[in-house]
This record gives structure tokens, C-alpha cells and sequence, in this order.
């Protein structure tokens, strides 16, 4: 589906359009439908095209004050995230490039989206974070001003076996 809208898009607009300009930062279509592309297919219901282009803006203002503060990440850091993607996954580097490609993405356009968030979380994690001490009664204190966040509604789960006769089933 990813590789239809992708192509669609290169067929009519053969330029990549730039979808928004943050502080000068240009963010591109194709920069988006990667970031699209990344997500689990079970998120993506629940992600509409505004709420990913409000993340990439915050995304951007973050690489940039990450980058203007001198956060770098090394190539040593960015193996590493790429292979613990690939071990969350349950695929083997094979697998995980070969569904890469299979959407029409590029190794390059992944790793530039990884090591993007390598920089932003070593910058997060060094400033705004580490002020972030709260004792016991604070976070008890969010707990119970935030209990629906923190109960599941009761769920069902359910699937079915198709079979071709109801001997079949029957037997099941």
C-alpha cells in the first residue's frame, strides 16, 4: 500500500514537495511517508497525517537545538539502535532490510531517521530529564490524578479457524 502511495506521489509530483519549513528546516513529503513507513502497521490506524507532521516538526526543532547544543552520535551508537530494531523486530537483518526495500525505502533514509533520534534523545536525556527528580509522593500523586491512564478497559480477544466441513470443526 506504502509503495503505491509512493509511487503515485513520484508519478505526479516528481520533485519532492516540501510539506512544512520549520526555522528555515525543510520537511519533505518523502521525509513524512518514511517516517509513515516506520511505524508499526497496528499504530498506524491511529495515526492521521496531522499528527505525524506535528511530530516531525517537533522532531525538527528538537535535531536542531540537539545539533546547534553540539550533540553528535557516532557510527558506534546508530549499529547499535539499528541492531536492537532489528532484534525487537523478531526479523533477521535479511528480513527487516528485504520489508526496508519491499516499501520502496532506502537503508540510507532509515539510519538518517535513527541516528535523528539518537541525537535528539542524548539531548533530551542530558537536559530536560536529568532536572526531572520526583520523589515518591509526586509520582504517587500523578498515579491517582491519572488513573484512566494507567487502567486497560477489559478487552476481548477473539479469532476463528475456518474449516471446510463442521465435522471439522467439530473435531477441533
Amino acid at each position: 500500500f506504502l509503495l503505491i502511495i509512493f509511487q503515485i506521489v513520484n508519478q505526479f509530483f516528481p520533485k519532492d514537495p516540501i510539506v512544512a519549513v520549520v526555522n528555515g528546516d525543510q520537511i519533505t513529503q518523502s521525509e513524512l511517508i518514511t517516517k509513515y513507513a516506520m511505524i508499526p502497521s497496528f499504530f498506524r490506524q491511529s495515526i492521521s497525517k496531522e499528527i505525524l507532521l506535528n511530530q516531525s516538526i517537533i522532531e525538527t526543532i528538537l535535531y536542531r537545538e540537539s545539533i546547534d547544543a553540539g550533540y553528535d552520535s557516532t557510527n558506534q551508537e546508530l549499529d547499535e539502535y539499528y541492531a536492537l530494531v532489528i532484534d525487537q523486530s523478531g526479523l533477521s537483518q535479511e528480513e527487516f532490510e528485504s520489508q526496508i526495500s519491499g516499501i520502496n525505502l532506502s537503508i540510507e533514509d532509515v539510519l538518517k531517521v535513527y541516528k535523528q533520534r539518537i541525537i535528539i534523545g542524548k539531548y533530551l536525556n542530558e537536559t530536560l530529564l536529568a532536572t526531572l527528580h520526583p520523589d515518591d509522593r509526586e509520582i504517587e500523586n500523578f498515579y491517582n490524578s491519572n488513573l484512566d491512564q494507567f487502567t486497560n478497559p477489559e478487552q476481548v480477544r477473539a479469532s476463528h479457524i475456518l474449516v471446510e466441513t463442521e465435522d471439522s470443526a467439530l473435531d477441533l
